[in-house]
C-alpha cells in the first residue's frame, strides 16, 4: 500500500530528520572548507610577508658596504678629453690629467689593387704574429707572449680576395680584414683587434703566391703590405706622473677610478674631482628604514591576536615568523666586517631602534 504523505499517522517530522541527517553528512565538507579557507589565508599572508622581506633585502644591499654608505662622485672638467667612472674603493681627491696620446691599433693595406673582389689571390697559409717593433733600423720584432701566432689557410674554396677576407674574419684570431674600393681598384686591409704597440702585426706568407699580403719590416720575411696606421700606446700624465698603457680604458692609474680616454691634446690638462655624495646615501638609508618598518608591520599583522574578539591572525603563533622578526632586529647590532670605526653599524648611519620595534 503506497504512502501518500510523509509522516502521516506516525507523528514523526521526517523532513526535519532528513535535514538533520544531511547536516551531519555535510560536516566533513564544512571542515574541509574551513581548513581550505585557513590555508588560503595563510598563503596570502605569507605572500605579503615575502614581498615585504624581498623589498627589505633589496634595500639592505644598497647600504651593505661602506662604499655604498659613503659613495664618491666623480666629475671631469673637460669631458671631451676623457670620462671617469668609479668602480669601488675611490677616495675623495683632485687630480690633473693630461692626455698626450691615444692608444690605436695597427692597420695595414695591400700595395697592389685588385680589379674585382672575385679575383684569385693565390693559395697557401698566412701566419699572423702579434708583438712590438723597436726603433732600430731595420726594426726588431718582439713577440707578444700573451698572444700566440695564428694561421689561416687559403685553398681553392676561399682563394679570392673576398674569400680571403672572410676566412680571416671567420677565424676570430685577433685580426679584422676589410676590402676598400678607391674607385678604380679593391684594396685589402688588415687591422689588429687590440690597440697598443704590443699588438702590432707581422704577416708571413707560406707560399710565394701570397707574398702580396706579407708584412715584415724587419727585412727577414719580405714586406709587400704598407702600414697606414701605426700601433700606438695611450700616454697620460696624472699629477706630473707619466703613465703608458695599451688601451684607452685605464683602470689602475687612479685607485677606484676607470678612465676612458676620448681625445689627445698634449699640453692641456683637465681636472678630475672625487667628492663625497651624501644625497644617494641618505636616500638609501631612508629607503632601508621604510622597507624594514614595512616588513616588521607585515609580520606583526600576520601574527597578531585580537584579545577582544579572541581571534588570531593567519600566522598567529607561527615560530618561523618569530624567528624572522628576531633576525631582523639583530641587523641593528650587526656590524660590517672590516669597516673602519664609526662606519660599521646602522646606528653609525643615523638609524635608531624604537621601543615599538620600528626604526627611525
Amino acid at each position: 500500500m503506497a504512502i501518500s504523505s510523509t509522516g502521516v499517522g506516525s507523528g514523526l517530522d521526517v523532513t526535519s530528520l532528513v535535514k538533520q541527517l544531511m547536516e551531519v553528512e555535510r560536516a566533513p565538507l564544512k571542515a574541509l572548507d574551513t581548513k581550505e579557507a585557513s590555508y588560503q589565508a595563510k598563503l596570502s599572508t605569507l605572500g605579503t610577508v615575502k614581498n615585504a622581506l624581498a623589498a627589505l633585502q633589496t634595500a639592505a644591499k644598497a647600504i651593505a658596504t661602506t662604499d655604498k654608505l659613503t659613495p664618491v662622485k666623480a666629475s671631469v672638467a673637460d669631458s671631451t678629453l676623457l670620462a671617469a667612472a668609479l668602480d669601488g674603493g675611490a677616495e675623495p681627491g683632485n687630480y690633473n690629467v693630461e692626455v698626450q696620446s691615444l692608444a690605436q691599433a695597427q692597420k695595414l693595406k695591400t700595395s697592389v689593387g685588385f680589379s674585382n673582389t672575385s679575383d684569385i689571390v693565390g693559395s697557401g697559409t698566412l701566419t699572423f704574429d702579434f708583438g712590438s717593433y723597436d726603433s732600430a733600423e731595420p726594426p726588431q720584432f718582439t713577440p707578444n707572449g700573451a698572444k700566440a701566432a695564428k694561421t689561416v689557410t687559403i685553398t681553392s674554396s676561399n682563394n679570392t680576395l673576398a674569400g680571403m677576407r672572410d676566412a680571416i674574419n671567420n677565424a676570430n684570431m685577433g685580426v679584422s680584414a676589410s676590402i676598400i674600393n678607391d674607385g678604380s681598384k679593391n684594396i685589402l686591409t688588415f687591422t689588429s683587434n687590440d690597440t697598443g704597440t704590443a699588438s702590432a702585426l707581422k704577416v708571413t706568407a707560406g707560399d710565394p703566391s701570397l707574398n702580396a699580403f706579407a708584412y715584415d719590416p724587419t727585412g727577414a720575411g719580405g714586406s709587400s703590405m704598407n702600414q697606414i696606421v701605426a700601433a700606438q700606446d695611450a700616454v697620460i700624465v696624472v699629477d706630473s706622473v707619466p703613465i703608458t698603457k695599451q688601451s684607452n680604458k685605464i683602470a689602475d692609474a687612479i685607485q677606484g677610478v676607470t678612465l676612458d680616454l676620448a681625445k689627445a691634446e698634449p699640453g692641456k690638462s683637465t681636472k678630475i674631482s672625487l667628492a663625497r655624495d651624501s644625497s644617494g646615501a641618505q636616500a638609501a638609508v631612508e629607503n632601508f628604514i621604510k622597507a624594514y618598518n614595512d616588513a616588521n608591520k607585515a609580520i606583526t599583522d600576520a601574527t597578531a591576536y585580537n584579545v577582544a574578539t579572541g581571534v588570531g591572525a593567519a600566522l598567529n603563533g607561527d615560530s618561523t615568523m618569530r624567528s624572522v622578526q628576531s633576525q631582523m632586529r639583530a641587523l641593528f647590532s650587526t656590524g660590517i666586517p672590516g669597516a673602519p670605526g664609526g662606519m660599521g653599524t646602522l646606528s653609525d648611519a643615523g638609524i635608531s631602534f624604537q621601543k615599538d620595534g620600528t626604526l627611525a
